[in-house]
């Protein structure tokens, strides 16, 4: 099995920087396996829940976009998967995730908040990164964005209105003569953009490079040409749900939502939310190093991941499968945190605090983690103080041993 270090595996937190991933080992397993017994009565949960809530009383009108705004971001390819240079992803960026008229994408030239009146019609979306390097403004990068409208020639309108509105001189994309693109060299980061439309869907390419000069367009051009062949491609196994039917998309899957962490008022900010129970290939675009936690979750057999606020909860293939998930995610390998106590009473949960490395200090080197895992369940969750962490841990524990 690949090994993945716990920096490797961290989600771009949607509050955090980073985020805290918890897992504990179920007692009595099959084989045998000398788990710690846990007794949830010793456990300290704070006023965090610890029984299954009923997700579906906190939807509002954005709930239904952004699970249909995942279900296209499972049909979207990483930028690693078009050109495997591009391994990271930046944590926190706001280049990652559902796009809804509340939530907009930033594009060219457009202001988040006039791009409804530049291009109106958008259903909802989906976008996602990738860099060269793991901090940014030190290589190329590029973004790849998902627009789905209302239709086709909403969407048709809208590749011209948002190429109309960016900067730069007119380019060509090879393969792809429809596609409307701007390549500019003047600014502070300079770019290719193209934007090509495919039925109700327009797929809109960014590729930035700060540091090379000259910064030349032919083999961006290129690099251009195969993500919108990778996009078209994965594009074609979407299925839309009728815009009528969006509203009624269900949050949870199997209940596993109701057993993951909810977030807490307030928690995303001005980013979209990302609660809801969504496909492996939707949740790889929020982390780090995206191929490395692929490789991880696809041995495990995961085939769906809780979003909560508070946490993530990965499903394995059986718990055999959640073992050496959970072996993988608490390898001791990341030279920015250190072994830390476990909650009380949960023995078997590894846990992890940021240190200090030079020129860096421990608070600005992440939040302290917890590690558990209970039957097939691998959860992931996340706090700036020990304390509370502790309190996390317990109730996430609970709520997925919640008479079980």
């Amino acid at each position: 099995m690949t090994q993945v270090s716990r920096k490797r595996w961290r989600l771009a937190a949607t509050v955090l920087s980073v985020t805290l991933v918890l897992a504990a080992v179920s007692c009595g397993s099959d084989d045998g396996d000398a788990t710690p017994e846990v007794d949830v009565t010793k456990l300290d949960p704070g006023n965090y829940p610890t029984t299954p809530v009923d997700v579906g009383k906190d939807t509002d009108d954005q709930t239904g976009l952004l699970i249909e705004a995942g279900r296209i971001g499972a049909a979207t390819p990483l930028v690693a998967d078009i050109d495997s240079r591009y391994i990271h992803v930046a944590a926190g960026s706001y280049k990652v995730g559902a796009i809804t008229g509340k939530y907009p994408a930033a594009v060219d030239g457009v202001d988040p908040e006039e791009f409804d009146a530049v291009a109106p019609g958008l259903v909802t979306g989906w976008r996602t990164q990738g860099q060269r390097r793991s901090a940014p403004n030190l290589g190329s990068s590029i973004a790849l964005r998902v627009f789905r409208f209302g239709n086709a020639e909403q969407a048709a309108g809208a590749v011209t209105a948002l190429s109309n509105r960016g900067s730069g001189q007119v380019a060509t994309i090879p393969g792809y003569p429809e596609a409307k693109a701007k390549f500019d060299t003047t600014g502070y980061d300079p770019h290719l953009e193209a934007f090509l439309a495919k039925g109700d869907l327009v797929l809109n390419v960014l590729f930035e490079d700060p540091v090379s000069v000259p910064f030349e367009a032919g083999t961006p051009a290129d690099l251009i040409k195969r993500t919108l062949d990778k996009m078209t491609d994965m594009l074609g196994q979407y299925q839309p749900t009728p815009v009528q039917e969006i509203a009624t998309l269900a949050v949870d899957v199997d209940g596993l939502l109701s057993r993951t962490m909810p977030p807490q008022p307030g928690q995303a900010g001005s980013r979209a939310p990302r609660t809801g129970v969504f496909p492996v290939q939707t949740v790889l675009s929020y982390a780090e190093k995206p191929n490395s936690m692929r490789d991880s979750l696809l041995d495990a057999g995961v085939d769906r991941v809780a979003l909560g606020g508070g946490a993530e909860v990965y499903r394995a293939e059986d718990a055999a499968a959640a073992a050496r998930l959970f072996e993988t995610q608490t390898l001791d390998d990341d030279p920015d945190s250190a072994p830390a106590d476990p909650p009380p009473n949960l023995p078997r949960a590894r846990c992890f605090q940021p240190v200090e490395t030079p020129g860096r200090p421990a608070a600005t080197s992440g939040t302290p983690q917890c590690y558990i895992v209970f039957d097939r369940y691998v959860a992931h969750v996340a706090s700036n103080n020990v304390q509370d962490l502790h309190q996390k841990t317990a109730a996430q524990y609970e709520l997925l041993a919640f008479e079980r």
